[in-house]
């Protein structure tokens, strides 16, 4: 099977958002942002879909937002990284009747936020959020990571969102991982961690998924993964669940990252 290649990156848009970041403020004081409560404010659902995706701050314009609405109807949950904006521009990212919740990780030169964004069709609430411990060497910036509970029904599912720093050596990996993962001691037992990893290589997922299987965790592959090695970034680890079917988008490609799509079953259900 021939790998994709990760979609090319609109270098207008990279030159506009370096020049943003040129005085970015990691020592922010709104670290997270939440929308209007979700319409189902209770439920059940032994089935869980979520879509995984790092929407590279909608530099693709219109066809991003196109493409992530089409993609968000067919979900219970979305898992983004690299969620860019202020609180209105956030609102248009929160589909009617879902409840989505930001974590930044800076603030920009023109005051808009980056981060992660979890949205839920189900309430959820804060249990967590962290900024990596190091800023990227040459950006300064700052990734972070979100942990949210979302309550479906009689049982709740915490939603880690991770984006991890690029450039670290192994050993920072490891650290990054203890930090941004630090709120699983008290996740429950149905625990989802996904997001942007940055493993450019395998041993840094191996050293990632190292400190998550101490956890608990386990890393869900992806069965004749369509993406080339180095581009094989984003991941999904779970807890208390069986996988029923994952699948990497590689026709979407409004963002320099394919979107994921995985379905998920309690262990403790059988469909």
């Amino acid at each position: 099977m021939k790998r994709k290649l990760k979609p090319k990156r609109p270098i207008l848009s990279v030159l506009k958002n370096f020049y943003q970041i040129l005085a970015a403020d990691s020592d922010i004081s709104q670290k997270t942002w939440q929308s209007e409560h979700a319409h189902l404010q209770s439920g059940d659902s032994d089935l869980i879909r979520l879509l995984i995706w790092n929407i590279f701050k909608a530099n693709s314009g219109q066809s991003l937002y196109d493409d992530l609405k089409v993609l968000t109807e067919q979900v219970d949950i979305s898992i983004l990284q690299e969620v860019l904006g202020l609180d209105a521009e956030f609102h248009s990212l929160n589909p009617e009747g879902w409840h989505s919740i930001h974590g930044a990780g800076y603030q920009r030169r023109d005051g808009r936020l980056d981060g992660v964004l979890t949205g839920s069709r189900w309430q959820q609430q804060v249990i967590g959020h962290n900024q990596a411990p190091k800023s990227d060497p040459l950006l300064k910036t700052r990734k972070a990571s979100l942990a949210t509970r979302v309550f479906c029904g009689d049982h709740a599912i915490d939603i880690l969102n991770v984006h991890f720093p690029l450039i670290r050596t192994l050993r920072q990996a490891e650290r990054d991982a203890k930090v941004l993962v630090g709120d699983l001691a008290t996740l429950s037992h149905h625990a989802v961690v996904a997001g942007d990893f940055n493993t450019i290589n395998r041993q840094y997922l191996a050293v990632i998924a190292s400190v998550l299987e101490g956890f608990g965790l386990t890393h869900v592959t992806v069965p004749r993964d369509p993406r080339a090695s180095y581009g094989q970034l984003d991941h999904i680890f779970v807890r208390g669940f069986m996988v029923k079917k994952i699948q990497v988008l590689s026709d979407v490609t409004s963002s320099d990252h394919f979107p994921i799509m995985c379905h998920l079953i309690r262990k403790d259900v059988s469909l």
